[in-house]
């Protein structure tokens, strides 16, 4: 059965911290949650906010994107990542995760 980001926020381990803290690292090149929140339909305003968050910026978002749509599956996710970002390693851990029992 297909992890969902649900179960990945839920997860004990730091497999969501460590994807976070990539993700939130500018990278040159490359996209980062922006990319990622534009896809899933946030504003520029919902963007700001957790650029803000003291979670930071790419847990706010996908903590946002799991109340909005509870069936993302981590693949899905991890195909986003790649297509709007091209963080490749961020979808490996992600798909890291995704694979394990």
């Amino acid at each position: 059965m297909p992890k969902t980001l649900e179960d990945l926020a839920n997860d004990p381990s730091n497999s969501l911290d460590e994807i976070c803290k990539r993700l939130d690292t500018p990278t040159a090149g490359l996209g980062n949650y922006e990319n990622i929140a534009k896809y899933y339909g946030y504003d520029v305003y919902t963007v700001s906010e957790f650029s803000t968050s003291p979670k930071g910026p790419s847990k706010a978002m996908i903590l946002a994107i799991i109340a909005e749509h509870p069936d993302v599956t981590v693949e899905s996710f991890a195909k986003v990542v790649v297509e709007q970002t091209r963080r490749e390693n961020v979808a490996r851990l992600l798909r890291e995760f995704d694979s394990r029992r």
